[in-house]
């Protein structure tokens, strides 16, 4: 055992966990990092507003657009294009 320790010593690999303990805070503190990044997009369900039906998704720009959309699409429920506005998922 002696010759072994010596030997991981001289290949720098004895005393590993130090420099394990550092990865380790490294990553967390990335992982961390990641977590707390603020959003860019999200997905949002347009719900028709004659009949209340969510027919279709799409993503969102947080940054850029703060108000709701509302756009014209075709509801499979009317037959007819209507105005579709912004829902979150419930």
């Amino acid at each position: 055992r002696t010759k072994r320790s010596s030997v991981l010593t001289d290949r720098g690999q004895a005393g590993s966990s130090s420099r394990r303990i550092e990865r380790f805070r490294v990553l967390t503190e990335l992982v961390a990092r990641i977590e707390m990044a603020e959003k860019k997009r999200d997905y949002v369900w347009l719900e028709c507003s004659s009949c209340g039906e969510r027919n279709y998704r799409t993503q969102k720009n947080l940054r850029k657009t703060d108000h709701k959309l509302e756009l014209r699409k075709y509801c499979p429920r009317e037959r007819k294009h209507t105005l579709h506005k912004e829902s979150r998922k419930k």
